[in-house]
């Protein structure tokens, strides 16, 4: 009777080890589907993340560019003010040479400019409204 219930312990216990292994192997299988679906989201995440930092590392030289363009169009629009302020400066310190130095020239040139001006305006519009 001994060899007997050592040999229900035997196979108690290996029935018992089996249950284990299968149940490890088991907690296995499981483990490696846990880490391939976290290593698959994470590695989704690190995509996500290095489209994140590419975007914006482009926006930030999108900035950097159009922030030289900006510049340079602003200095090159306060050249064209000065250039013009100056020009209008001159017309007008001519113009009041010319008016105190030679008033009448100055009064004939704007008579007759208007002369002209009032001719051409005549034939345009009789042309137009024949």
């Amino acid at each position: 009777m001994p060899n007997q219930v050592l040999e229900t312990l035997a196979n108690q216990e290996l029935q018992e080890r089996d249950k284990l292994e299968s149940a490890a192997a088991e907690m296995r299988a499981y483990a490696q589907a846990a880490e391939r679906e976290m290593v698959s989201h994470l590695g989704a995440f690190s995509r996500s993340e290095r489209m994140k930092q590419r975007a914006q590392a482009v926006a930030a030289r999108t900035r950097g560019r159009a922030s030289v363009v900006i510049n340079r169009a602003q200095r090159r629009l306060a050249l064209a003010k000065a250039r013009v302020n100056q020009a209008i400066r001159t017309a007008r310190r001519r113009s009041r040479h010319l008016a105190s130095e030679h008033p009448a020239e100055v009064i004939a040139t704007v008579a007759g400019a208007a002369f002209v001006t009032g001719i051409l305006l005549r034939f345009w519009r009789s042309s137009h409204h024949a």
